[in-house]
């Protein structure tokens, strides 16, 4: 199933982060962000007519040493699925 949303996610050393429609989105932990990037995947217009939307977070393997890079092909790249609320559901504020 081809993504509906592509992002690059990144990693400083601290935290993960990607940006969504020129907004920085970042947390120390994995979970957190993708809680984030589901929240405000939740609050785009775009996608108020998709049951889920799948989203493709593809790691910027810039941060990682080239002489690396050659054993982690794939290792970062995950997908989320962000179920959207139903029509009539009051969404949650974005924190």
């Amino acid at each position: 199933m081809a993504a509906d949303l592509e992002l690059t996610l990144s990693f400083d050393g601290e935290c993960w982060s990607t940006v969504i429609d020129g907004h920085t989105f970042s947390a120390a932990e994995l979970p957190e962000l993708e809680n984030r990037i589901a929240q405000a995947v939740r609050h785009m217009a775009r996608f108020q007519d998709h049951p889920c939307v799948q989203v493709w977070l593809g790691f910027d393997f810039d941060v990682i040493p080239t002489w690396l890079r050659q054993y982690h092909s794939h290792y970062f790249n995950s997908r989320l699925q962000v179920t959207m609320p139903s029509a009539n559901a009051e969404l949650p504020a974005v924190t």
